[in-house]
């Protein structure tokens, strides 16, 4: 995942700020959901992802709506 966050951080200016990090959290909901028990874990594993790219998070009815 850490190569798949390399390159959408090269179009980071082509979107806007939210669009960025909803894109970001649907690419971190993609590859985590078969590692996470539930979606609370998933919800957690996602926050630090954003955080880790110092983007701000996201709720947890983001993660419920796009799984």
């Amino acid at each position: 995942m850490r190569a798949e966050l390399l390159v959408m951080k090269k179009f980071k200016t082509a979107f806007r700020g939210d669009d960025y990090r909803f894109l970001v959290a649907k690419v971190a909901i993609y590859y985590l959901r078969s590692h996470v028990r539930n979606k609370t874990d998933l919800y957690n594993e996602v926050n630090k992802v954003l955080l880790s790219q110092k983007l701000t998070p996201i709720s947890f009815g983001f993660i419920r709506n796009n799984l």
